[in-house]
């Protein structure tokens, strides 16, 4: 075997996984925006541990056993996962396989077995159908997903990092190198300040959603830091007004609530931005409806629902296996 079967293989046995696990199925029917690797992984009868490791990311045991460090983020936990499910799925002959930061890099292995892994995760965790599901909700064309804006909330949805999305999509062939080239010199930090305006946060590891009608019924999942940007538009002028009292119910801190006048014409719409974090719930559901306040019946015309998990990175044993945080609030 050589590179290039290599990393055929480690492709091909992502797919089968897909297939085997129905994770393609979940995804279109809105139960998840992104590819559940810790789900997979237990569902494969494998063990799973988050332990803080020294100098390492993850490692895979014979006999079936994974354990990912908890010393960086949860994108990174997940890449870590599905690298570490790779060495299982593709039955490596090994006795153990302990990864660090190499596995990120994503530069041509000198190990076969280590190379076919990481082709393993790169599919299993951003395949290039998960792309065009998420561009056909949002409406995103091809040529949209050259904007850095755009792929960096299309990196949110799918659980990969900012980098490692552009990667796929120039591997996948969505966009060409030179436009994948470009959206590396717009750092995060960047495309976070556009979105929060004036409000400067604690920090900049804090992620931004913006949400938008666009995504009703989606899910969510990142850290409990996050700021979510809500931009929905309000028909003010025709007396609709967007109740976003939920927020306050789940305990969400309002940074900011404003509208954004798009005309002057009699019964022309508006677009209403909210910026809200910290909420005393870290997993729940939010609804809102936009409608007449002073009608008690059948004036809504719009609703927005989301389910979100702030939860993070896992730590010890995954949520998954802990089913008192695993329910809704």
């Amino acid at each position: 075997m050589n590179k290039r079967e290599a990393i055929l293989n480690g492709v091909k046995g992502a797919t089968a996984s897909h297939n085997r696990l129905g994770v393609r199925n979940i995804i279109e029917n809105g139960q998840r925006s992104n590819v559940d690797v810790f789900g997979s992984i237990l569902n494969s009868e494998a063990l799973l541990l988050f332990r803080p490791l020294k100098n390492l990311l993850g490692a895979c045991l014979e006999g079936g056993g994974i354990i990912v460090s908890t010393n960086r983020p949860l994108s990174v936990q997940r890449f870590t996962g599905s690298h570490e499910f790779g060495h299982l799925e593709m039955r490596h002959d090994i006795e153990y396989s302990f990864d660090g930061e190499e596995i990120l890099s994503f530069q041509p292995s000198d190990s076969l077995v280590e190379l076919e892994a990481n082709a393993f995760a790169g599919e299993f965790l951003l395949p290039k159908w998960l792309f065009a599901i998420h561009a056909k909700r949002q409406g995103w064309s091809a040529r949209r997903l050259e904007d850095p804006m755009v792929v960096y909330q299309l990196s949110l949805r799918v659980g990969g990092s900012y980098e490692a999305t552009i990667r796929a999509l120039v591997r996948h062939a969505i966009i060409s190198e030179r436009s994948g080239s470009a959206l590396h010199k717009v750092t995060p930090k960047e495309i976070k300040q556009k979105l929060l305006g004036n409000h400067e946060p604690e920090n900049y590891y804090r992620d931004v959603w913006l949400i938008t009608s666009k995504d009703e019924g989606q899910m969510f999942e990142g850290q409990r830091d996050d700021i979510f940007f809500f931009r929905v538009n309000e028909k003010s002028g025709a007396g609709y007004l967007w109740d976003f009292e939920d927020l306050k119910k789940n305990g969400f801190n309002v940074i900011s609530d404003h509208n954004v006048d798009s005309g002057d014409a009699v019964g022309s719409s508006a677009s209403r931005e909210i910026h809200a974090d910290k909420p005393q719930r870290l997993r729940g559901k939010l609804d809102f409806v936009q409608s007449r306040p002073w009608q008690q019946e059948d004036s809504q015309i719009e609703h927005l629902g989301i389910h979100y998990d702030l939860y993070g990175k896992e730590v010890g044993l995954p949520r998954l296996q802990r089913p008192m945080i695993s329910s809704y609030d």
